[in-house]
């Protein structure tokens, strides 16, 4: 069995299964997902102090309503904080590895804009103790790489999206893969786009798209996709 099949073979929950009362990326939601056999994707960033956590945005304000950088905070600032004022609070990485317990594979985004280091070594440790299948995907191609030549048996994606300013996007895309990644997670607001479909296809890695908010968006997905990271509803 090849080492990234699970990530083809059933939709990926975006930051778990939320919803009301149930913030993103908080072990609620991670726990709902597993419940439910949904494979995790999740964000992990790094306190002022070397702790990483799991958070999706730089700043603290939409999920927190405290302004501040999270890479700014210290991890006992970051602990004492509440996700969309609910009880909830920022799980570190370890906790939420915990909260799974292996029952589930797990998707995570290393949010390192910066050369790759402390944050990357910490992953790594953190997988060879997590029993079930784990995987990194990154926008940055040298955390990518890094995985390539420090833990190659860890499947590795990058991340693409479409930005305004962004250049010529297939000579990027084209340019981004001394990583080696075993797949590409894209945007679905880039697609479609024929020829970047086609630089995908060419370099003969799966596709997996991000993020789909229905059902209706996914069966129009089934023949551009080799698998899907969704929310909003359930496959």
């Amino acid at each position: 069995m090849s080492r990234i099949n699970w990530l083809l073979e059933k939709p990926i929950a975006h930051r778990g299964l939320y919803g009301g009362d149930i913030p993103e990326n908080s072990l609620p939601a991670f726990r709902a997902a597993a419940k439910a056999g949904y494979p995790i994707e999740l964000d992990i960033q790094q306190t002022a102090d070397g702790e990483t956590v799991v958070f999706h945005d730089d700043d603290l304000e939409r999920m927190t309503g405290v302004a501040g950088e999270i890479g700014k905070m210290k991890y006992s600032e970051v602990r004492k904080l509440r996700l969309n004022a609910t009880s909830f609070c920022i799980p570190s990485l370890e906790d939420v590895m915990a909260a799974v317990n292996g029952d589930v594979p797990l998707l995570v985004e290393l949010k390192n804009s910066k050369k790759p280091g402390n944050m990357e070594k910490t992953v790594a440790e953190r997988f060879k103790n997590y029993p079930h299948s784990a995987a990194v995907q990154s926008f940055n191609p040298q955390s990518v790489e890094w995985f390539r030549k420090n833990m190659p048996e860890v499947p590795r994606g990058l991340l693409y999206g479409l930005t305004k300013g962004s250049g010529n996007v297939i000579e990027r895309f084209m340019a981004n893969f001394k990583g080696a990644p075993d797949f590409i997670a894209c945007d679905v607001s880039a697609f479609p786009n024929e020829k970047l479909l086609r630089s995908v296809r060419k370099k003969k890695v799966p596709l997996i798209l991000w993020t789909v908010k229905s059902l209706e968006e996914a069966n129009d997905l089934t023949e551009i996709a080799d698998n899907i990271i969704f929310e909003g509803f359930t496959p």
